[in-house]
This record gives C-alpha cells, structure tokens and sequence, in this order.
C-alpha cells in the first residue's frame, strides 16, 4: 500500500484559521496607520493656515487705519465677511472673507484699492473664522479653526501714530 499524498481536514482548517488571523492583523494595522498619517497631514496643514494667516493679518492691521469686523470695504457680502481694513494714504482697501470651496473653507484677502488682487490665506477651515475688534478698534483678534478641529487665535494691534 502507497502512502497518500496531502493534507487532512483538521489541518487545512488550521491553516485558514491562522491565515485569517495574520491578514486581519496586518490589515488593522495598515488602516490605523492610514488613519494617523490623515490625523497628522490635517494637524499640519491647520498649522501651516495659521501660520500663513497670522503673518498677513499682524502686517495690515499693524499698518492700516481703518478696521471694521461690520461692514465691508470690498463690496464682500456680509455673510463672507471676518475683517474688513482700509489705509488713509493709497486708497488700499482689503477685505478677509470666508468661502467655501469645493467643500473646504478658505480665508481669502482680497484687496480692492489701487491694485485688485485675491490671495487665498488659509485653505482647510472647518467654519468660518471669527473675528473681535473691541471699539475703538486698535487690536483684532482671529480664531480660525482648521478641519481637523485645533483652533488657532491670532492677535494683532494697530500701531500708534
């Protein structure tokens, strides 16, 4: 009698079972890598919004003479409206507005004075940024919150004459 060739029953049902458990693994720890590398890359990208924001925010409320929170200087509509800015000297006007684009919110600054122009300050918001100007307005403070929920305060002063 030849010996038989092959695998008995038990043992192939082991072997699927141990399969399972190695691919399951493997797969967990694939998705929650995927999910951390996500977390991070939006971690970065609000901090790099706010960043870039601050920077365009401190240098034209620092230097201009007019800030509103209310009323537009760039015919924005009031719903898309944060800050408004205007300067006594070159007729320069800027508006920072809020916009939703292809589902993702931006703070825009655009500038209505001597030269019309449109830069997009902050890509990833989650909701449109608030803005606080106290009366007299010298000082605005910013709140913006990126996608992935961190907010960030900006607080720039005007500079005294």
């Amino acid at each position: 009698m030849e010996p038989e060739e092959g695998f008995t029953l038990v043992e192939l049902v082991i072997a699927v079972f141990i399969m399972t458990l190695v691919v399951t693994t493997v797969t967990a720890a694939f998705l929650t890598g995927t999910q951390a590398t996500t977390r991070d890359m939006d971690r970065v990208l609000s901090s790099t919004d706010a960043a870039f924001t601050s920077a365009w925010i401190t240098k034209d409320v620092q230097s201009t003479s007019t800030v509103s929170t209310a009323a537009s200087v760039c015919s924005t509509p009031a719903t898309q409206l944060v800050v408004a800015l205007s300067w006594s000297g070159p007729a320069e006007k800027v508006d920072y507005r809020y916009t939703v684009v292809e589902g993702t919110g931006q703070l825009e600054r655009v500038s209505c004075g001597t030269t019309a122009r449109t830069d997009v300050v902050a890509h990833y918001l989650a909701a449109k940024p608030s803005a606080t100007c106290a009366s007299p307005c010298r000082s605005v403070v910013l709140t913006l919150t990126g996608k992935d929920g961190a907010a960030f305060t900006i607080s720039a002063s005007r500079r005294t004459a």
